[in-house]
């Protein structure tokens, strides 16, 4: 492991630059690095790779490909976020409203970026959907792409042990990831207002900007659980008790790990129908897809759920079942097909 010095903060603490002329500096930095592009280059020179794989640039910015093309390396890349065309990397604003079109000031910036994007010899998308937003602005077309799902390691427990469930407990609803308005867990505390005295437990894992906001308004109602940030053994006890997760995101989300890892634990999904999520839940079959932001429909979700032992539990085998389409092992194959291609050309 190298741990490069690259003289540039971290985009997602970009709003904390004030100064215009420090944001200029900014991107300036980050289109052409000179330290990344010396540090990189020199770490290849001594470990003389056969391929340079790439996945988040921001920060060390798309000078690490001028490395591996002055070191004569072929280059993948994976595409996670939206670092081509948007200084955020998200699609959306500073305000947190969804970027339906590019902005003037990405457009500028993101300019400069899509002159390197021909760099890669083979690119991936980690969802069909990120990488079709990406050639729908004209980055990275005519090089040769597929799509490779994220996957998590297979783990070992009796998938089974959820699969039924004493009919007279309360569901167990489960948010796993940052709180912060662009995932929407205000959207799923919503949908548990909505409810009342339904016969709901929600637990809330995770840290953020908006964990405060939420947990004054919402922290009267004994229902929810404010777990913070869970490590490793809490979450797994936490997916081993859950019966339904919820990924009420609002942006473009590429693809989300957490819901492949609900599935592993017979967990159905009720997910946004945005960004790559309708390509990883199955409507009516390992979950259900709502419409961005809707906690009416969530709510409607949940109440049928809770009422319906026999469906719970159909989605739940479901949710096992296709938890099989990512595994660690099939990615591995997939990607070293990608080198060996690369390698013959």
């Amino acid at each position: 492991v190298y741990r490069l010095r690259t003289a540039v903060t971290n985009s997602l603490l970009l709003s904390e630059v004030k100064s215009f002329s420090s944001k200029v500096l900014w991107h300036a930095r980050d289109l052409r690095n000179w330290l990344v592009l010396r540090e990189c280059s020199s770490i290849l020179n001594s470990e003389k790779p056969d391929i340079m794989h790439t996945n988040v640039l921001s920060g060390l910015s798309a000078s690490v490909w001028r490395a591996g093309r002055g070191a004569r390396i072929p280059i993948v890349h994976t595409i996670r976020d939206y670092y081509f065309l948007c200084l955020r990397s998200n699609l959306m604003s500073r305000g947190g409203r969804l970027c339906e079109r590019r902005c003037t000031t990405c457009t500028m910036v993101g300019a400069g970026r899509l002159r390197l994007n021909g760099m890669p010899e083979m690119v991936v998308g980690i969802s069909q959907f990120v990488l079709d937003k990406h050639h729908d602005h004209g980055a990275f077309l005519g090089i040769p792409s597929v799509v490779i799902r994220n996957a998590i390691p297979t783990i070992e427990w009796n998938q089974n042990t959820r699969i039924s469930r004493r009919s007279d407990s309360p569901i167990n609803v489960i948010f796993l990831g940052r709180v912060e308005a662009a995932k929407g867990p205000q959207v799923a505390l919503d949908a548990l207002a909505m409810l009342g005295d339904a016969r709901i437990s929600f637990h809330l894992c995770g840290d953020g900007p908006l964990l405060p906001k939420l947990q004054t308004q919402y922290g009267h109602d004994s229902r929810i659980i404010f777990e913070g940030r869970v490590e490793e053994d809490r979450k797994r006890e936490l997916l081993k008790s859950a019966d339904v997760m919820v990924a009420p995101s609002i942006w473009y989300e590429p693809f989300n790990r957490t819901v492949i890892e609900a599935y592993q634990y017979g967990i159905p999904v009720i997910a946004s129908r945005i960004g790559g999520l309708p390509e990883i839940v199955k409507h009516d079959l390992t979950g259900y897809l709502i419409p961005p932001g809707d906690s009416a429909a969530m709510a409607s979700i949940l109440r049928e759920i809770s009422s319906n032992q026999y469906k719970l539990s159909e989605l739940k085998q479901q949710a096992c079942l296709y938890s099989k389409e990512f595994l660690l092992s099939d990615h591995v194959t997939r990607y070293e097909e990608v080198y060996r291609k690369l390698l013959r050309q």
